[in-house]
């Protein structure tokens, strides 16, 4: 997996992504700093896939990350 090369693909990923879990888990979800950070994160380490990137959020569970590795309290 390549990291996004341009700042518009990873807006773009990270915009489709928010979309995606609002529509299935809610704002609560989707609103979240933390979801917004671990989409980031993900997406800055290379993860070019949004359906990967959901999967990701919804396994935290709207823990907060705790930087590289990326690992959940």
């Amino acid at each position: 997996m390549n990291a996004p090369r341009d700042s518009g693909r990873a807006r773009d990923l990270l915009a489709l992504a928010l979309r995606r879990i609002r529509k299935k888990h809610g704002g609560w979800m989707a609103d979240a700093p933390e979801t917004h950070d671990l989409i980031a994160a993900m997406i800055e380490s290379g993860t070019d896939d949004e359906a990967r990137l959901v999967a990701m959020v919804e396994m935290a569970c709207g823990k907060r990350s705790a930087g590289k590795p990326l690992t959940f309290h």
